[in-house]
């Protein structure tokens, strides 16, 4: 599953392999407006930031399911970046370093 979203538009697409095939098309949410960062997948679930600095956590899978959105209360343009065990995000007047408490269970 290929996540998109595209800009202007605040949309959220997946696709499967090489044809393309759109599996759903559907708005994130009315209220969000402008997308410049690029989405980010974690742990069957996908980020879309939107540059009023609220991030929206969709379940990856065949349908549309919002399952959270986080408030950073600062205009955010910038994709986040992996950097060892932390996500490190930048807006407009801050940088976010964020990281699990604990280590993750061990199998």
């Amino acid at each position: 599953m290929l996540p998109a979203v595209c800009g202007r538009q605040a949309l959220s697409a997946t696709g499967h392999g090489p044809s393309d095939h759109v599996t759903y098309k559907t708005r994130i949410d009315p209220a969000a407006t402008a997308f410049t960062s690029s989405p980010w997948a974690y742990n069957g679930k996908v980020f879309f930031l939107s540059e009023e600095g609220r991030t929206f956590v969709v379940a990856a899978g065949e349908t549309f399911q919002l399952l959270h959105v986080n408030e950073l209360d600062d205009m955010a343009l910038a994709s986040p970046a992996l950097a060892g065990d932390r996500l490190v995000m930048r807006t407009e007047h801050r940088l976010y370093s964020i990281r699990r408490s604990t280590p993750p269970p061990k199998c």
